[in-house]
């Protein structure tokens, strides 16, 4: 049971209104809108698109594919970063943190 913001009545917990003095109750929500598809990848792939230019740095002899590759998801990471970060509320540090290490990961690919 909870009590109406208007008149201290108790009342049901998901009363819209007061059956008593009619005040609207606007129940706070626990879910923030959007989802976890975009961030979750966008982290994900920053991660590896960072290690593989890590690991293109320290290569004494560098793979044209591998090099590729990382120039790639670098890009893949940026892009979902960034459209996380724009589009949703939900996960937006997990979208942040993608665009970043995008970033790192094609400025270091893009130094060697």
């Amino acid at each position: 049971m909870s009590f109406c913001r208007g008149c201290g009545t108790t009342l049901h917990e998901t009363a819209p209104t007061c059956p008593h003095c009619g005040a609207p109750q606007n129940l706070p929500s626990a879910d923030t809108p959007g989802t976890l598809w975009l961030p979750v990848p966008a982290l994900v792939v920053g991660i590896l698109a960072l290690l593989a230019a890590i690991g293109l740095a320290d290569s004494e002899l560098i793979d044209q594919e591998e090099y590729i590759g990382t120039l790639l998801f670098a890009g893949i990471a940026i892009a979902l970063g960034a459209v996380g970060t724009y589009q949703q509320e939900k996960g937006r540090g997990m979208s942040i943190a993608g665009l970043v290490l995008g970033s790192i990961a094609l400025v270091i690919g893009l130094a060697i």
